[in-house]
This record gives C-alpha cells, structure tokens and sequence, in this order.
C-alpha cells in the first residue's frame, strides 16, 4: 500500500504567505476571545518576516493568539507582539 504524503516547506521558506497566515490567525485568536480584529499593521507584518519561525505554525498561532489579547483595538500592531530574541 503506497502512502501519501504532503510535504508542506516550513515557513521560514514560505514568507510570502505570512501576511495571510498572521491575519488568518488573528481573526481566528480573536473569535476565541471574543474580539474583532480588521488588519495588522504593515510595520509588524515586516518585522515578523525577518523572525525564522523555528515552531512553524504552533509558533506562529501562539505568537498572534497572545497579539491579541494584548491589544486594545481592532488592529495589531509591532507592539502587540512579543517576539523571541
């Protein structure tokens, strides 16, 4: 019996998808909670494409869930975020 497989690349390799997954992931996080949230500040789109993502996805969600607790309006910004060093 032959298995299938889908490669998914790590997202480290696929940042163009970034700014879809943050959002993605935002307005699932803030459906959670209870929150609306509309966009994410294109400053923190940016600097969130230089972070490697070594949790892929489980990091990402993570990352945006506590964003958005953190937040006060309907929009995210770099300040929402705490990023590991």
């Amino acid at each position: 019996m032959q298995s299938n497989v889908i490669k998914v690349p790590p997202l480290k390799d696929r940042i163009e998808d970034l700014p879809l997954l943050l959002l993605s992931s935002a307005r699932r996080a803030a459906s959670l909670y209870g929150k609306t949230i509309d966009k994410i500040d294109s400053t923190a789109t940016l600097s969130l494409t230089a972070y490697s993502f070594p949790g892929n996805m489980r990091e990402l969600d993570a990352l945006v869930e506590a964003a958005v607790l953190r937040a006060k309006g309907n929009i995210l910004t770099l300040e929402n975020f705490s990023l590991p060093k």
